[in-house]
């Protein structure tokens, strides 16, 4: 109609204004440009729907197997003819795209449905009468085109012997799709797949390996895309069809994973019932007695004890058809939340793993043995070079199985349970940054929101500004709801409200779904549901607050709490110690009666730290200035100044040396008070000052505030 034309003279589009304002108003700038397309001549307008099936592009590679057909010979031409009417360009690569999607959407309505279909499923199907062979470098992305073609076209004129040919290409497309960490594809690869082949038992009968292979993918998929109903409903068909409990298995193990993620008590019992049925029994709590533990523990350390580099690096396979590989790949599970839960079996599982690999041979979920394993000779006998060595030989495994998918999971445990002891914790939070990443691309949520976790719990302890902190638990919390880890959501609400108390912001917490307002309704929910390891990771974080807020009451009752639920973890053991000390320092200075119990309370707790960093060889980085700054308080609480003020004066020091502004500003602080008590009000003022640019520096504006109201007064 003349109105818009590109011009090669002034090259650029020019229209007629007065045209444009002559066509009526109703007309849909679409509808304008499907006239002008119909005016093309026939062949370029079926190059266009071709092109247009395809998207914005079509590959060089596609045109030619397409062209090679009596029925698209002259699709060339139409493509070039395209290009000069500036409806297409050719690109660098060969590729013909369309110069605004606007001209795509117009080529493809020039069809109806029932027309789509029919391209869609003749492109398809010329495509795979036309594959490359599997070497060739268009390989996949034919087969891609070609699968994706079909699945547009729905069930369009397909036989009964296609459709179960074209649900296995659909498999094969889904499992490649989820190599590369496209789930949202595999998803809908797998979910055409599954749609090509009968309903119910009839749809079993007839093609039961294709229809098992295609659930569980799908609901792997929905496990990662945390679609948790949908992979309920597949799951369910897996169940109600497999034969056997080996084919139920892969099942179980998802269903069992994402149980952990919202109750861990169900996934227990679960995971117990389907250990038994493959022959590892479990005792109950009540006959797990140190005996036994320590009878698992010889038994495990004398074949560690003969295990090489070479073992590790060169690993014997386990077949996956046996039952001892599915065995440990549920106490792998079994491990993950026992360590927050019921402790007590961790001997006992990781001993197993370790046994039944030796024996049998090694898979991705060995190395999880032996990092708990190396976790639980540092808890029982405080071996930690041991330990440590227990899990870089798990990273070594790894290596020598080429476990790229388990890698995050593994590091994770690396870097939570054994690397403390041994590496700068700043260091270790690098690590940990890029595990989140890592575990997320493999499709590995449950790491991924654990390693969120990890990091979150090491920024309140390691002197990471809190600003940058609070903003890194943010994103945590927002990842953990979206990809529905409900026990972790709970632990870092937490760490969040105390970033928030830290640095005296107002900001509303986001709590998701969870019907909850406050930090007290936070302890009742989770207090309600029975989350014991929530629950104390809780009383962690409010016994840390407390202390550095100096409500040393509140404390010592949320420290009393932490112990009656028990502690594991690297963060509960090392931070539940040097803050108890500390408390229990303050209030023996403080007490008459009580005085020698906290007192003990104190030496304890100094007793440890001395153990790991003068015997165990624990990190200096970490561990020295906190030992300092306990040999400091014990010395203040006895009266030996001089003793006190070299010691606080070490701690300053180191810490500061180390990066760790959190606590050069509580050395600078207990210094100050240690002043005071002694009458320096100099000293101690200079002390609370410099106290104070610690704080700053690293965010607490909150206890900014608190010197800057005690310096008023």
């Amino acid at each position: 109609e003349k109105v818009l034309h590109w011009s090669l003279l002034e090259k650029r589009w020019v229209w007629n204004i007065e045209a444009v304002r002559a066509i009526s108003i109703d007309e849909s700038v679409a509808e304008l440009l499907a006239r002008n397309l119909l005016q093309l001549l026939d062949f370029v307008r079926e190059a266009l729907k071709v092109v247009s099936c395809f998207g914005s592009e079509i590959s060089d590679s596609i045109v030619r197997r397409l062209s090679s057909s009596i029925e698209w010979e002259r699709l060339v031409d139409g493509l070039d003819s395209a290009v000069a009417e500036n409806i297409l360009e050719r690109r660098q690569g060969g590729q013909y795209k369309f110069v605004h999607d606007l001209l795509q959407e117009a080529s493809y309505d020039l069809m109806d449905e029932e027309e789509r279909s029919k391209y869609h499923y003749s492109i398809g199907m010329h495509l795979i009468s036309n594959m490359p062979q599997p070497e060739d470098p268009d390989f996949s992305s034919v087969s891609f085109d070609a699968i994706g073609q079909i699945n547009c076209a729905g069930t369009f004129a397909s036989t009964e012997e296609f459709r179960v040919q074209f649900a296995a290409l659909n498999l094969k497309a889904g499992k490649r799709s989820m190599e590369v960490s496209d789930f949202v594809s595999a998803l809908s690869y797998m979910e055409y797949g599954r749609a090509n082949l009968p309903e119910g038992v009839l749809g079993w009968e007839e093609n039961y390996e294709l229809c098992l292979c295609l659930c569980e993918n799908t609901a792997i998929a929905c496990f990662v895309l945390a679609l948790v109903d949908k992979m309920k409903a597949f799951l369910k068909e897996v169940f109600e069809h497999a034969n056997c409990l080996e084919d139920k298995l892969k099942g179980y193990y998802l269903l069992i994973r994402s149980m952990a993620a919202l109750s861990l008590n169900g996934a227990t019992e679960k995971v117990l019932s389907i250990l038994n049925a493959l022959g590892e029994e479990f005792p109950d709590p009540s006959g797990i007695t140190p005996d036994l533990i320590r009878n698992e523990l010889v038994s495990t350390s004398a074949i560690l004890k003969d295990l090489t580099k070479e073992d590790v690096l060169t690993p014997r396979r386990m077949s996956e058809a046996s039952k001892h590989y599915w065995a440990v790949k549920f106490m792998a599970i079994f491990i993950t939340f026992l360590a927050v839960q019921n402790p007590m079996y961790l001997p006992l599982a990781a001993s197993r793993m370790i046994k039944i690999s030796a024996s049998h041979g090694y898979i991705n979920d060995s190395a999880f043995g032996f990092i708990v394993f190396g976790q639980v000779i540092i808890r029982l006998s405080q071996d930690l070079d041991n330990g440590y060595r227990l899990g870089k030989m798990a990273l070594a495994l790894l290596e020598g199985l080429n476990a790229e998918d388990a890698r995050p999971r593994v590091k994770w445990s690396f870097c939570s349970m054994l690397a403390f002891w041994k590496e700068p914790i700043q260091a270790i939070n690098s690590v940990v940054r890029e595990n989140i990443d890592e575990s997320l691309k493999v499709g590995d949520n449950e790491y991924a929101v654990l390693s969120c976790g990890t990091l979150c719990r090491n920024n309140l302890f390691s002197g990471e500004n809190l600003s940058s902190a609070a903003k890194e638990v943010t994103l945590a919390i927002s990842m953990s709801s979206r990809l529905q880890q409900l026990n972790m959501h709970l632990a870092l609400l937490s760490q969040h409200l105390s970033l928030l108390k830290l640095t005296g912001s107002d900001q509303e917490p986001f709590y998701g779904d969870i019907p909850i307002k406050n930090e007290d309704e936070l302890l009742h929910y989770v207090l309600s549901k029975g989350k014991a390891a929530t629950t104390r990771v809780l009383y962690l974080t409010k016994m840390f607050v407390a202390f550095w807020f100096k409500n040393y009451q509140e404390a010592v009752d949320m420290a009393a709490k932490c112990d009656s639920l028990g502690v594991f973890a690297y963060a509960d053991v090392v931070m539940h110690a040097f803050y108890k000390g500390l408390i229990s320092f303050h209030l023996a200075r403080g007490a008459n009666d009580d005085r020698e119990k906290h007192l003990e309370g104190g030496r304890k707790a100094l007793l440890s730290f001395q153990v790991w960093v003068k015997e165990k060889h624990a990190s200096t980085w970490n561990f020295e200035h906190k030992l300092y700054i306990l040999e400091a308080e014990w010395h203040f609480s006895n009266g030996e100044q001089d003793e006190a003020e070299v010691k606080y004066a070490a701690a300053i020091e180191t810490a500061r040396k180390h990066r760790f502004v959190n606590e050069e500003g509580l050395a600078f602080d207990l210094c100050s008070d240690f002043h005071t008590a002694f009458g320096n009000v100099e000293k101690a003022k200079s002390h609370i000052l410099e106290a104070r640019a610690c704080y700053e520096k690293w965010g607490a504006l909150a206890l900014v505030k608190r010197i800057d109201d005690k310096i008023n007064v």
